[in-house]
């Protein structure tokens, strides 16, 4: 019967993820979170016309630690320089069918609620304060505020 020993690492961090997978990693000896940082992405968003945009959350207005903050800034410019040089075009296969999309990437974003649920708060979006309505237009792409990539 093979045991795994439990993680002695008992920092902050372990509210803020999968307590399992953080864990585990540990167990592992896969990374210490001094030089491994994990993070997960809060929410994809992608509609019918292929409008695509990236988006962190966090409550009680916390902000992104330095290292969080690094690896969605990078992921923001993986996808801006692809999004540069192929205008947009995407080709995947899913299920052995082969489906080429013409994508518009709309950034990888912090969304901050003022308290711990939606219900209750009131929102930042990239550290502006905007109204649920806006953040509703946002979220469904009807912005007036283009800012995708590749370019309108």
């Amino acid at each position: 019967m093979k045991t795994t020993k439990k993680s002695q690492y008992k920092g902050k961090a372990l509210e803020h993820y999968d307590r399992d997978f953080y864990e585990w990693t540990i167990d592992h000896s896969i990374g210490d979170p001094r030089d491994l940082w994990i993070s997960d992405l809060d929410a994809m968003v992608r509609d019918r016309d292929n409008n695509f945009q990236l988006i962190e959350i966090k409550r009680n207005n916390y902000v992104p630690k330095p290292y969080q903050l690094r690896n969605m800034k990078i992921l923001d410019e993986i996808f801006k320089y692809f999004m540069h040089h192929t205008n947009g075009e995407v080709r995947i296969q899913v299920n052995g069918r082969k489906e080429k999309h013409k994508v518009k990437y709309y950034g990888f974003n912090l969304l901050q609620l003022s308290g711990p649920s939606f219900f209750e708060s009131t929102f930042h979006w990239n550290g502006q304060e905007i109204s649920s309505q806006a953040l509703k237009e946002l979220l469904s792409f009807k912005s007036s505020n283009d800012q995708s990539y590749p370019p309108p």
